[in-house]
């Protein structure tokens, strides 16, 4: 279920603003870089007064943004996921955001029925072992997998450590960092005196304000079976815009391709939906939900993000022969471009 590798979801951007300044004398910085394993894209939206502020702002979220590269990364044995993942049947102490990430990931886990699980590393690593293998996982190693998966199984400790009540239940916070790192980024800016920017952390995106050109932010949405074409187009303002989906990155097993989106609770690939678009305030919520919903029905997704009020929003493709099937949320419309349904 790991978003990480799962797929880099990419929302095309169809208006970022202007590249030099306009009525509105609103410039534009942009700049990309390679972190978290993926492309983050910043641009910001700033006059000719604010140049030394936006130097200085932008190097923080470059900073920040390197400190979870590593701090939050199940591959780095310095890392406080790779700390708690070996300290059975010790507490540890971590950084005070990570405890926090892993305090967001158990409400997750709870709000999602367990559909959004960060204890899933030993399963993605059993597919990827099948995957070397060229055979399936068996069943009986799927189900001693599955008994060991499971949120319930960290415990937070009031002094800010970390316990795993199972010996071989292991933690990959991957699903949550791009937008758990999207919303450091938004804070960091909105105090250096910045309220119109995109931040993209390969498909974990947030739009505050409105563009360079004084337009709310135009956000594409990648058709799941046609990568080069657009399936739909918002427009966003002060909102988070993050897509999961199953046609980016697979395992490639018995001559089939299965999707990287791994259901915690039976431990295979969901088939039925294609790619989850979800609309909210806050970026990491977003992505944690998108995943989920690639897991949970299309009912049960539908009813949960309506159920969490008028700011949040989705829209589910489904798989239907060769055809995609539309099922979207009860504030979704209002987001749509008109005329791109």
């Amino acid at each position: 279920m790991t978003k990480r590798w799962i797929f880099f979801i990419v929302l095309s951007l169809l208006a970022g603003g202007c590249a030099t300044e306009g009525k509105r004398h609103l410039r534009k910085y942009h700049e990309s870089r390679f972190l978290m394993w993926t492309t983050v894209q910043l641009d910001v939206c700033y006059n000719s007064e604010q140049q030394k502020e936006l130097e200085l702002a932008v190097a923080k979220v470059w900073e920040r943004m390197g400190e979870i590269s590593w701090k939050l990364n199940v591959y780095d044995e310095k890392s406080d996921v790779a700390k708690i993942n070996r300290a059975y049947p010790a507490a540890v102490p971590v950084e005070k955001e990570t405890y926090q990430v892993l305090k967001d990931a158990l409400r997750y886990y709870q709000l999602t029925s367990g559909r959004f699980d960060v204890t899933v590393w030993p399963l993605i690593q059993l597919w990827r072992q099948s995957e070397q293998e060229h055979h399936l996982p068996s069943g009986e190693a799927m189900q001693r997998v599955l008994q060991i998966l499971g949120s319930d199984k960290i415990e937070l400790l009031p002094d800010e450590s970390v316990r795993m009540k199972s010996p071989k239940t292991q933690i990959d916070l991957s699903s949550i960092i791009d937008g758990y790192a999207a919303d450091v980024a938004k804070r960091i800016l909105q105090a250096e005196g910045f309220s119109q920017f995109l931040i993209d952390t390969s498909g974990e995106l947030y739009a505050a304000g409105k563009n360079c050109e004084g337009h709310e932010w135009r956000i594409g949405i990648r058709h799941p079976h046609k990568p080069d074409q657009m399936i739909g187009v918002i427009e966003i303002e002060n909102q988070s815009v993050t897509t999961s989906g199953n046609y980016e990155k697979f395992y490639e097993i018995e001559g089939k391709r299965w999707s990287h989106i791994l259901n915690p609770l039976t431990g295979y690939p969901e088939k039925g939906i294609a790619s989850a678009t979800v609309i909210g305030p806050n970026t990491e919520d977003s992505d944690a939900l998108s995943t989920a919903l690639c897991v949970l029905s299309p009912e049960k997704g539908i009813e949960l993000i309506n159920s969490l009020g008028e700011d949040w929003a989705a829209v589910l493709y489904l798989e239907d022969g060769e055809k995609l099937q539309e099922v979207e949320s009860r504030n979704f419309a209002k987001y749509r471009l008109r005329g791109t349904r």
